[in-house]
Order: structure tokens, then sequence, then C-alpha cells
């Protein structure tokens, strides 16, 4: 199974990617920090569409090179 990182997975697009990917049976992890621009009420939706993928509120900026790198082989940053 392929290990599947998606930053910004809880944009519009992203969230999307997620399921679709996960329907294709990849394993896939979420970072996203829900920026201000969007409405809190669209992300609790988002988050609610992939309950099931593991998702982590991370800045990107603070996203090390040995957070992931272990056990992702495809990174997708939107």
């Amino acid at each position: 199974m392929n290990n599947v990182l998606i930053i910004g997975g809880l944009g519009f697009i992203g969230h999307h990617l997620a399921r679709q990917l996960q329907d294709d049976f990849f394993n896939v992890t979420i970072v996203d920090n829900c920026a201000p621009y969007t409405d809190k009420a669209t992300y609790q939706q988002r988050k609610a569409i992939v309950e099931d993928i593991t998702t982590i509120n991370m800045n990107v900026t603070d996203v090390r090179a040995t957070d992931f790198a272990t056990s992702q082989q495809t990174v997708v940053h939107l």
C-alpha cells in the first residue's frame, strides 16, 4: 500500500483528493493548518468527510523533513 501525505488536505481540492486516494486503497495522511480565510464551519464539514483519515493540524513551515519522510512514499503539496 502506498502511503500518501497531502499538505493542505483540508482545502477544497485536498479533501476531495484525500477521499479519492483512500477509496483507491492508498493510506492517506493530511497536514493542514486550517487557514483563517476559510470559515471554521467549512473546515468542520471537510474534517467530517475525511474523519477516518489521519489529520494533523500543523503549519507546513513547521514540518521537518524527519516528521514524515520514513513512512511516506508520495507527498502532494497543495
